[in-house]
């Protein structure tokens, strides 16, 4: 209970009651299911992402370098919603491994696991190191916290949000998608 209240207690203000609950949420979320826990925190990891990233490039328009062109078809669908993020998972778990082995502190964990992967997104498109690098604080931690059950239970906590975001963002670009 200590370490709830010492994390939870760095957001003071009462602006961040939000983020407080959110925090208190995902630290005690073993009192919720795994895919109950790793539906929201993928919810909640695309508002905060594609905020993110829409208040970015509506201030900074020099930041969208291109859009890609993503064909929407059954076969990118799969690779996009399902393959890669369990792939990505995979990685990221044995990256945070070999990071363990250098460092124990969880929040400089998930705040390395987040700029690698931002990095790696965003040398195709700047702008998504932003989103990426939100996300992926969110995938590692919950990786971390769901690892003390076992390894699948951590993968899958890491993956099913991934899969979340990946789903929001594939549905996004069929909606922008002219008929």
């Amino acid at each position: 209970m200590s370490y709830i209240y010492s994390v939870t207690n760095i957001l003071k203000s009462p602006q961040q009651q939000l983020g407080r609950q959110i925090l208190r949420f995902a630290l005690r979320s073993k009192k919720v299911g795994l895919i109950p826990f790793g539906v929201i925190a993928g919810a909640l990891t695309t508002i905060v992402s594609l905020t993110l990233l829409y208040t970015l490039t509506f201030l900074f328009p020099a930041l969208l370098d291109y859009a890609p062109e993503l064909g929407i078809n059954l076969k990118t669908v799969l690779l996009v919603v399902v393959f890669a993020p369990v792939i990505e998972s995979v990685v990221v778990t044995f990256f945070l491994y070999l990071l363990a082995k250098i460092h124990h502190n969880v929040f400089f964990l998930t705040i390395s696991s987040g700029i690698l992967w931002g990095i790696l997104h965003g040398l195709d498109e700047s702008v998504r190191f932003f989103g990426t690098f939100f996300s992926f604080i969110i995938f590692s931690a919950s990786y971390l916290l769901w690892r003390k059950r076992s390894y699948w239970f951590g993968l899958a906590a890491a993956s099913i949000p991934h899969m979340v975001v990946n789903a929001c963002v594939v549905v996004i670009v069929l909606l922008s998608e002219p008929l």
